[in-house]
């Protein structure tokens, strides 16, 4: 398993981050030692009235954002697939990510299913699964939600997202208290 720190560093690879730490650093003067590490933003509760709809629909969500630069790593949402009472999973992911090897989810550490891959852009890529009543009653019994994918690099990424929150959050967006 690889460190916050680890995780922060290939962050910054994986997205470019780190190009402008290093593109500072002259031959005379030694480069001030850059502060890396991770920013976990907790499940919140956003909402918006799409134009179409007219009804006020939300999302939960939850994003790791390497540090200095606060560019999201990973982020979590959770929001209605507009059939009744269906909600998908969307995970944003950074460049680099092997598409073919697909990204794995965990609660606690158990295998809790696998996400369809969507697409990328410029600003990473998307991957997917219809959220099940079993996946989304472990993310509130548990305790840390994972991520795990490889990159085009040959390495594995697992990214941690503590639960604490989630249920409450979830509620919300739902509806209920």
């Amino acid at each position: 398993m690889r460190s916050w720190a680890q995780i922060a560093v290939a962050g910054a690879l994986l997205t470019g981050g780190a190009h402008s730490t290093l593109a500072q650093t002259t031959q005379n003067a030694p480069a001030p030692a850059a502060k890396t590490g991770t920013v976990i933003t907790g499940w919140n509760v956003s909402c918006a009235t799409p134009q179409a709809a007219g009804k006020l629909v939300c999302e939960v969500n939850n994003s790791v954002r390497v540090t200095p630069s606060n560019s999201r790593f990973v982020s979590v949402a959770i929001r209605p697939n507009g059939k009744a009472d269906r909600k998908i999973l969307v995970a944003s992911l950074p460049h680099g990510v092997l598409f073919t090897a697909g990204v794995k989810l965990k609660v606690d550490g158990k295998d809790a299913g696998k996400l369809e891959m969507l697409t990328s852009d410029q600003n990473g890529a998307y991957a997917r699964t219809t959220l099940s009543a079993e996946l989304a009653n472990a993310m509130k019994a548990g305790k840390t939600f994972t991520v795990v994918f490889d990159g085009t690099n040959a390495k594995r990424f697992t990214v941690g997202l503590p639960l604490a929150g989630f249920t409450a959050a979830y509620n919300k967006m739902s509806g209920g208290s």
